[in-house]
């Protein structure tokens, strides 16, 4: 996969450090994380049981766009 410079790993990183700080427990156990170009969205996620499938739009670099941290944040 190509991550960009670990970009997308170190904000899906950082997501995790901040659901966990929270102390809310984690509904998923295995994160697939990828990137690339020509993607008609910034982020798309899918959930399946204890996996989630993170796919991001790789000239996207202000994260998941507007409320997606959040959005994401609730998918953990």
């Amino acid at each position: 996969m190509a991550d960009y410079d670990g970009y997308f790993k170190a904000y899906v990183e950082y997501l995790l450090d901040k659901r966990a700080s929270c102390g809310d427990a984690f509904s998923v156990k295995k994160i697939v994380n990828s990137a690339g170009p020509m993607r008609p969205y910034d982020v798309h996620f899918e959930r399946e049981k204890d996996m989630l499938t993170l796919d991001f739009y790789s000239c996207c670099r202000f994260h998941g766009g507007p409320g997606a941290d959040e959005e994401l944040l609730n998918v953990l």
